[in-house]
């Protein structure tokens, strides 16, 4: 077994002890701070998993400290890919899923392993041709991996293939998953699959409804081009359509009865975060963020958390959406100001924007634990509110 094992408050591997912790820190404090340089980074229950090339390993959310790191397929019982071109991770919260692309024809190797310790679950190689940007996320108990030709559903415990659906294209973005609906885009047409069976519900534009399991639930919601688009959950039919602009890769979070859509808005020459209410439509709140020039959105939504202040207000329990933007855009009385990248929450009834921390050096970044990790280029735990 190669996987390097590091006990808490242990240095080795790809991370080391924290080098400061703070209990209770005010909002934009470190919290701390690890030797470890991320391209990536993915929540999983109590640890923060990371990649950096090859390595993927994981520390302690609470206090930094180093679980595990291994390399690309190392602990597989089998023998390791000769060449390795790209390795992909996402997590869930009891496992960190790795998709290993070889070199030559060796095809793509998916395994799982515990997150934890970093032991191997199970481990699969795909028939599947090698690429550097695969669709790999891990919902509904499935890991779901896509490339040029189809969409594979691994059994998240056994790694066991559980369906398979071919697309004529490639698949263009990560799919959408709302409760037992998945939705593909495969190249200009949108597929939506019943998550446990993979079986076809229906398509979009091409609007074939293929009639399938009743599913419970209002609309799902899906970005297509500049449009966010609420589509019919069992027949497909637009129910109705949004103009955001142009949407971030990760700029569509819905949470209970609204929909968050991050996106630039180049008629105003800004990056938005909008509010829009999940059945209708209804504009909630806009809040323009980044005054920029586009064409693309450096805003990402990070996901939601309690307003440290417990109040209540129209839409039930007042919450923060912790957002981050990658590029800080311009600002002062002329908009010529360059500004850095920044952390920021708002308020989830308003849009108000309640805290902001700056920092030049901002990367792929996660929320988790008592703050937000990020990669400053060192992962680094910062506190929020």
């Amino acid at each position: 077994m190669l996987i390097s094992f590091i006990t808490p408050g242990g240095g080795g591997g790809g991370g080391a002890a924290p080098s400061r912790t703070r209990d209770g820190a005010p909002p934009g404090e470190v919290l701390w701070r690890s030797r470890v340089r991320p391209q990536a980074l993915h929540a999983a229950g109590d640890s923060v998993v990371w990649r950096a090339g090859p390595e993927v390993g994981s520390v302690w959310a609470a206090t930094g400290a180093a679980l595990w790191t291994a390399r690309a397929d190392e602990g597989v019982p089998a023998t390791e890919l000769s060449a390795v071109s790209a390795v992909s991770s996402t997590a869930d919260t009891g496992a960190v899923y790795v998709a290993v692309s070889g070199r030559d024809g060796e095809g793509v190797r998916v395994l799982a392993r515990e997150a934890g310790d970093g032991r191997v679950r199970w481990w699969r190689d795909l028939p599947e041709p090698p690429a550097r940007t695969p669709v790999l996320t891990a919902t509904g108990g499935l890991v779901l991996y896509g490339a040029g030709g189809g969409l594979t559903a691994l059994d998240g415990a056994s790694g066991e293939t559980v369906w398979r659906y071919g697309v004529q294209g490639t698949i263009s973005r990560r799919p959408t998953v709302s409760g037992d609906c998945l939705v593909l885009a495969d190249g200009l047409l949108l597929t939506a699959l019943h998550l446990p069976t993979g079986k076809p519900l229906w398509h979009w534009p091409r609007n074939t409804h293929r009639g399938g399991p009743g599913l419970p639930g209002g609309p799902v919601h899906v970005t297509d081009g500049k449009t966010v688009r609420a589509l019919h959950r069992r027949e497909g039919h637009v129910v109705w359509h949004f103009d955001a602009g142009t949407p971030a890769p990760t700029g569509m979070l819905s949470l209970d009865d609204t929909v968050h859509v991050a996106a630039h808005r180049a008629q105003e020459g800004w990056d938005t975060v909008s509010a829009l209410d999940a059945e209708s439509g209804a504009v909630r709140w806009r809040r323009p963020l980044v005054r920029r020039q586009g064409p693309d959105c450096a805003v990402e939504l990070l996901g939601a958390g309690p307003d440290p202040r417990g109040a209540r207000g129209a839409l039930g329990a007042r919450g923060l959406l912790y957002v981050k933007a990658a590029d800080g855009g311009r600002g002062g009385l002329l908009g010529r100001t360059p500004r850095p990248p920044f952390l920021a929450a708002l308020d989830l009834r308003t849009g108000e924007l309640r805290w902001q921390w700056e920092h030049a050096g901002i990367g792929s970044t996660v929320r988790t634990g008592p703050g937000i990790a990020v990669a400053l280029p060192e992962l680094t735990a910062i506190a929020v509110p």
